[in-house]
């Protein structure tokens, strides 16, 4: 498009002809393949979304911007060589071909979300149609000239163009995001809050062009191209004004997102806190749970205690404490009590959280001990493994478990 246009400069300005067609048809003509193409590739995205109905009426619209600018631009060619007529007719079927995803583009906007570069984009695919159709009028009647309203539009055209690849590389350097436009990823703004707006803008101007451009037709040329320069620096000036307005919200994005980081810190954190209140709900509710396991598990020391109690009162009269069998029950008592107290501390371990108190000691030995403490009935043997290991373990835990 920019190689057509310093050709359409050259010969209008440098070389003072304008031959038809041209080297700048040809970059023109070429030019189209290259937006439908553009067009089709990020709309793929969205085709199983988009229904049969919406493509047809795409095309109904486009057909009825077809019929009229053919056969003006046929009636126009008349007498002139085939290879001209065909380079004549197919801007209007090129033009026509290219508005069908701008319009599928559009009313996919109705229903569902996309982002602003998107929307910008497509608005100013359909300007740059109107712009197209609205020149190949004026040419054909020959009323067209430099400065010329339709001009404008154009100039509109691509000024959408350059919003919306700035507003898109904005975009990217905040979010990091590299996927096509139309993604589920970038869903923000919806045709609601900037499409009907845009719409209404685009109506209103080519009304105003179309007023501006009846009013001084007759009139001579310069005022037409003053009044068409005077409108241009006005845009200048609203455009900077607009881009003033879009840096500072891309600032309130970027504070708006310490914002929401900040607030998700602070949910994170929150939940922390409410998982630690559940746990320990958790943990003060197994305590009644345990506590009739506890009830099960002191019978068997208290029963020891009972009955080694039994036995050193039904020694003979002439015993001692230091005599063996005495020692023995003496020391199954003591052994008991300590298992009672361990069974205690067990149930105060579901309170509160104690580290292990890790030592190197005898599988066998821990084993032993933990028998003793056991009334085992008469009909069960236990045999334990002569060969030893020594392991890393709490004993007090370890022992309160095997003697369980």
């Amino acid at each position: 498009m920019f190689v057509a246009e310093q050709i359409w400069q050259l010969y209008d300005h440098v070389w003072s002809g304008d031959p038809f067609p041209s080297e700048a048809d040809i970059f023109y003509i070429a030019a189209y393949p290259c937006h439908i193409a553009f067009l089709l590739i990020y709309l793929k995205p969205s085709f199983r979304s988009i229904s049969r109905n919406v493509w047809l009426f795409a095309i109904a619209l486009a057909f009825s911007f077809l019929i009229p600018s053919l056969l003006a631009s046929y009636d126009g060619m008349q007498g002139e060589d085939v290879f001209s007529t065909s380079v004549a007719l197919a801007y209007p079927i090129l033009s026509s071909v290219q508005l069908v995803p701008a319009i599928v583009g559009v009313m996919y906007l109705v229903r569902k979300p996309s982002n602003f570069s998107w929307m910008l984009i497509l608005f100013g695919f359909i300007l740059y149609n109107i712009a197209d159709t609205y020149f190949l009028f004026a040419e054909l009647d020959g009323s067209y000239y430099d400065g010329h309203p339709v001009d404008l539009i154009f100039v509109y055209g691509f000024i959408f163009f350059i919003f919306a690849f700035y507003h898109r590389s904005k975009f990217t350097s905040v979010f990091h995001d590299k996927d096509a436009l139309f993604s589920d990823k970038v869903q923000f703004e919806t045709i609601t809050k900037f499409g009907i707006p845009l719409t209404v803008s685009i109506i209103c101007m080519v009304i105003l062009i179309t007023l501006i451009n009846s009013t001084f037709n007759e009139v001579h040329q310069d005022i037409s191209a003053n009044f068409f320069f005077a409108i241009v620096t006005i845009l200048g000036v609203v455009a900077v004004i607009v881009v003033t307005i879009n840096k500072n919200l891309s600032h309130m994005v970027k504070m708006r997102t310490a914002e929401l980081v900040a607030q998700r810190d602070n949910l994170e954190n929150l939940v922390e806190e409410k998982t630690q209140q559940v746990l320990k709900s958790e943990r003060l509710s197994a305590i009644g749970e345990l506590s009739g396991r506890l009830a099960h598990d002191l019978r068997n020391p208290l029963s020891v205690m009972k009955m080694s109690l039994e036995l050193i009162k039904q020694s003979p009269p002439d015993s001692k404490i230091s005599d063996s069998a005495i020692t023995k029950r003496i020391d199954l008592i003591e052994k008991s009590i300590d298992r009672i107290s361990h069974q205690v501390d067990d149930v105060l371990g579901y309170v509160r959280i104690s580290p292990l108190n890790l030592t190197n000691v005898s599988l066998r030995e821990v084993i032993e001990s933990s028998l003793s403490k056991v009334n085992v009935p008469s009909d069960i043997e236990v045999s334990v493994d002569k060969n030893d290991v020594k392991i890393s373990c709490d004993v007090v835990k370890l022992d309160a478990y095997l003697s369980t």
